[in-house]
């Protein structure tokens, strides 16, 4: 009888165990497999001013459309979520090196950048504007021949600035709030941002700065991802578009800004969304 109980027992001990281990390790097999930096846990880089998509709040934690969207995305897909406040300049290199698995911006979707990263399906499309200060006479390309311009080193606006503006200076900066600073203390002539930094530039300084030249920007805007995290790319855009049929890309867009068109070169991608935002007027 005491063999028998003794074996009973054992028997019961090895099953709970096997439990136990068949539920951690099917949690922890679900997460490896995206062979994330950290497992269980996505990663990113997001830059220090970015607004409305990304930029750090009153106490310094980042906030925006892209913070709340990635938010409920990880939330679907099982996974924690780490922000680390950087620049685009650090940060990429970083996702490339594989420190960080994505980048949380609205990053141009450039050749030299597909290079070393991939791109979820891109969500927006932007311009890039030259600031100058308010009393500026600067309306075309060709009046900042010859004159001072600063960017931020790694953007897309750097590379819009070598290939556009070929006989300005160009002046690299780590930050915009830096390149901006610099505007309007004299020391460069202009600065480039894409035109959604621009809104928030001008709420910063009213009245001292303008938009010198503004020009459209060809290619559209994604989040970068590590190259290898093929699964975890697809899983991701699948929550993404998931997120844009049921109607939270299109409340979020309208909460972050406000009264602005979506663009429409993105329906393409986003089929679902132009089919809601045609219904808005009826129900408004």
């Amino acid at each position: 009888m005491g063999r028998r109980l003794r074996a009973a027992f054992a028997a019961l001990a090895a099953g709970g165990l096997l439990a136990t281990a068949a539920c951690g390790g099917g949690d922890s097999a679900a997460t490896d497999t995206y062979g994330l930096a950290v497992s269980g846990t996505i990663t990113a880089a997001v830059p220090q001013g970015d607004a409305p998509f990304v930029s750090p709040d009153a106490t310094g934690k980042p906030a925006g459309m892209l913070i709340d969207l990635n938010d409920l995305i990880a939330q679907r897909m099982g996974l924690k979520i780490t922000y680390k406040l950087s620049t685009v300049g650090a940060g990429l290199p970083l996702v490339t090196a594989g420190q960080y698995d994505m980048m949380i911006a609205d990053l141009t979707m450039s050749e030299e950048r597909k290079r070393n990263v991939a791109f979820t399906t891109p969500f927006y499309v932007d311009a890039n504007d030259v600031l100058v200060r308010s009393d500026s006479p600067v309306k075309t390309v060709a009046d900042l021949d010859g004159k001072r311009v600063g960017v931020g080193i790694g953007s897309a606006q750097a590379d819009f600035a070598a290939k556009t503006l070929p006989k300005a200076t160009v002046v690299s900066v780590q930050t915009n709030a830096t390149g901006i600073d610099q505007l309007l203390n004299g020391n460069v002539d202009g600065f480039v941002v894409s035109s959604v930094q621009a809104i928030t530039v001008f709420a910063q300084h009213p009245g001292r700065l303008k938009v010198g030249v503004s020009v459209q920007n060809p290619l559209p805007e994604a989040m970068a991802v590590r190259k290898g995290l093929d699964k975890f790319l697809a899983d991701y855009d699948k929550q993404l578009g998931a997120l844009v049929d049921d109607g939270t890309f299109l409340k979020l867009y309208h909460q972050y800004f406000p009264g602005q068109d979506y663009p429409s070169s993105l329906f393409q991608y986003w089929p679902s969304l132009q089919a809601q935002i045609q219904k808005e007027p009826a129900a408004k």
